[in-house]
């Protein structure tokens, strides 16, 4: 495990399709999959990506905090495998690398992703040995924060989803490295509370993208812009809201995509697909997207305008009770 938090060992090692992770390898090289822009202004970003499955989340719901307690560790045995490392703190103040049998009592797992979409692509799963959460809570989020914060590289970003409808249990990020941003961080910002010039936080919508999308921003203070997204996420979740988060800018800037609720997995976007990144598995596919298709996707689970108006406002009112 590492003492302090840092993900070093996860960037050096995983070299996407090509590393050996136990007793199994990655499913293919995604550095070799064909990715494009696809035509017109929003510049969505397609990948070819024929051998791509999702069938890689079933190992994590298998291996999430709620499989960590005492009275069910023979499950950890199923992942063990595709453990990378595991993020703890320490005592110490700078990062040590310990290798170690044991799992410690609260930390961040890091899985190897077997079907990545991208470089990098990982598994971070937060826990606390004895006590285990079905729900997102503060300290596993502002430890998710401090890794980006560490790892200090604006090609890392991480994704979280929430579904409760179709997955109540699972709680776990994903994370890898773009080389280029992501089409809604290209957007035109509308500002709807605070001031960029006083340090504080920032919330902004993105203007004219086919998902209502909120962007919270502090550009010197990324732990007290945590501790305002623990807050906001906590509220979402009490109201079984969909909603899914992207992590970006060495996490300064957290992008929400509310989502329309739904019981079924298909009719929700992933965090990435809600940036606007897609992926398809034919060749067909892959050559005929448009941008209204993608554009219609995205329209598909944006929340209505009156929705949208009372999120802001309850984003703003989370603000002023967070800073009051």
């Amino acid at each position: 495990m590492l003492k302090r938090d840092r993900i070093y060992l996860a960037h050096s090692s995983l070299l996407s399709g090509r590393i050996v992770h136990g007793r199994d390898q990655l499913n293919y090289d995604v550095t070799n999959c064909e990715t494009k822009v696809i035509s017109g202004g929003k510049n969505f970003i397609a990948q070819l990506n024929e051998q791509w499955s999702s069938n890689s989340l079933a190992l994590l719901e298998n291996a999430d905090n709620q499989l960590l307690g005492s009275s069910r560790m023979t499950n950890v045995q199923i992942c063990r495998d595709n453990i990378l490392l595991c993020i703890t703190r320490g005592e110490n103040a700078s990062p040590e690398l310990m290798p170690s049998s044991m799992l410690p009592q609260d930390g961040t797992l890091v899985f190897v992703n077997v079907n990545p979409i991208e470089y990098g692509h990982i598994y971070l799963v937060p826990y606390k040995f004895y006590n285990p959460s079905k729900i997102l809570d503060k300290g596993s989020l502002e430890y998710i924060n401090e890794i980006a914060i560490e790892l200090d590289d604006c090609c890392f970003r991480m994704f979280y989803d929430y579904a409760p409808l179709v997955n109540p249990s699972a709680v776990y990020f994903q994370a890898n490295f773009f080389a280029s941003v992501l089409p809604v961080e290209l957007g035109e910002l509308i500002p709807v509370y605070g001031d960029p010039l006083d340090g504080g936080i920032q919330i902004c919508e993105v203007a004219g993208y086919p998902i209502k999308t909120l962007v919270f921003m502090s550009r010197d203070n990324p732990k007290l812009l945590a501790r305002f997204m623990s807050e906001m996420c906590s509220v979402l979740q009490e109201r079984n809201a969909v909603f899914s988060l992207l992590i970006s800018d060495c996490a300064r800037k957290f992008f929400l995509f509310p989502q329309v609720q739904s019981s079924s997995a298909t009719n929700h976007l992933s965090a990435w697909e809600c940036g606007g990144y897609f992926i398809f598995n034919t060749v067909t596919k892959f050559d005929d997207v448009s941008e209204e298709d993608i554009s219609n996707r995205l329209a598909s689970v944006s929340l209505d305008d009156q929705d949208f108006q009372t999120l802001k406002q309850q984003s703003c009112c989370i603000a002023n009770k967070v800073f009051p």
